[in-house]
């Protein structure tokens, strides 16, 4: 069973190392929906999404410890 099939049925989403017993992460049903979207897209696409990103979260973590 997939984990996005494990989450759906215990209707939360479910982190990997949650089932490996190391964290709990709840994640928020919005952004998951768009996670799947992402997914699901063709992988030239989804690699410049992620690409892009990346490039945000970084800046964010970078300003936070500016």
């Amino acid at each position: 069973m997939s984990l996005l099939r494990f989450a759906t049925r215990c209707n939360r989403a479910v982190a990997g190392d949650f089932l490996l017993g190391k964290v709990y992460v709840e994640v928020d049903s919005k952004l998951l929906k768009r996670v799947i979207e992402i997914q699901q897209m063709n992988t030239e696409d989804r690699e410049h999404i992620l690409y892009t990103l990346d490039a945000l979260i970084k800046s964010v973590k970078l300003k936070s410890i500016a």
